[in-house]
């Protein structure tokens, strides 16, 4: 999702771009996220002064631009953590800014992901060149910390369609899941909403 705080980027002169499906999702439910942002572990004060910043520029699977001479890929991360994640790759400097692909340290929002195509994304992500990647959460990471995610999103998926076929207590199902997860310092508040979006959401 797409924000703007206080000022709309058009006044900063800015252009924002964005994979397809992302506006299109904007276009259906921007309004009523913003609206109950508090589901997202956010409070109104936190949003304050915030406005929806809309995409002006859109591609499907890649397009790639020149900035001063700096060339960047824009790559569609597939229907992994949302169906409208991009990558974006400097080739020249071997380095990807991998956005919520990759979560170093934070445990991971996973309410919208489709785990195996994640997964697999991660995969065709190690073999790019590249030497340095700047995640969505977390500090400066390389290959290493794709197998540490790749690993904790399936052992995630597993543990928690087991748990959530047994019982609908969100509490009990994240102290159970927690116990097996590898451990992460951050960000974990987000295991309940995950339970709750992604595997209980059709009680």
């Amino acid at each position: 999702m797409i924000f703007s705080r206080n000022v709309r980027p058009s006044k900063l002169g800015a252009v924002v771009i964005a994979q397809e499906n992302v506006k299109k999702a904007m276009e259906n439910s921007a309004r009523e996220t913003l609206k109950n942002i508090g589901e997202y572990g956010l409070t109104p004060k936190d949003m304050k002064g915030t406005t929806l910043a809309y995409p002006v520029l859109t591609y499907s699977d890649r397009m790639t631009i020149d900035i001063g001479g700096q060339q960047i890929e824009l790559i569609h991360a597939r229907q992994s953590h949302t169906n409208g994640d991009t990558l974006v790759y400097l080739p020249g400097k071997k380095v990807l800014f991998a956005g919520d692909i990759l979560f170093t340290n934070y445990h991971p929002f996973l309410g919208e992901g489709n785990i195996e195509e994640w997964a697999k994304k991660l995969d065709d992500i190690k073999l790019m060149d590249i030497e340095k990647i700047i995640p969505g959460h977390g500090p400066l990471s390389g290959k290493n910390d794709l197998d540490d995610m790749k690993k904790y999103i399936l052992m995630f998926d597993q543990k928690a369609k087991e748990l959530a076929s047994q019982s609908d207590d969100v509490q009990k199902i994240v102290t159970a899941i927690q116990s097996v997860l590898p451990q992460r310092p951050e960000g974990a508040w987000i295991i309940a909403p995950n339970i709750q979006m992604k595997y209980l959401k059709k009680r």
